[in-house]
């Protein structure tokens, strides 16, 4: 039978690099899931903007969407 008493040290050790791992884990889904609300709110705002154009001007409207 394995004595714990021995193996406090390699316990604490997997604990701290699942931990780790855990951590690193959460932190790049935050960065991910991050830059997908900045990149949705820029598009967001390019939309309204385009929306919000002077519609007697729509060349400007069609070169400002193509470009």
């Amino acid at each position: 039978m394995i004595k714990l008493k021995e193996n406090k040290g390699a316990i604490t050790l997997f604990v701290l690099v699942s931990m780790l791992f855990f951590v690193l884990f959460l932190t790049g889904m935050y960065m991910i899931m991050s830059n997908k609300e900045i990149a949705n709110s820029a598009e967001t705002l390019r939309i309204k903007e385009i929306y919000e154009k002077d519609l007697n001007r729509l060349d400007d409207v069609y070169e400002t969407i193509t470009h």
